[in-house]
């Protein structure tokens, strides 16, 4: 059985605001997943994106 590979991605530029040290994106062979932070280190987005197989992608954004 082979696992699927996720790539995570933190933010640690000098302009990167409430994002610099945390994970602001992650993905998988199926799905994206995209972080904002708040000022207290609080999610304050969340956008997940469905890569479907020959189709259109699907965003679901979240508060």
């Amino acid at each position: 059985m082979k696992l699927a590979k996720k790539r995570v991605k933190f933010r640690n530029c000098l302009n990167s605001g409430n994002n610099k040290g945390r994970i602001t994106k992650v993905q998988d062979a199926s799905t994206i997943q995209q972080f904002s932070y708040g000022m207290l280190g609080e999610v304050i987005k969340n956008i997940r994106t469905f890569v479907m197989p020959g189709g259109q992608d699907y965003n679901t954004p979240q508060k």
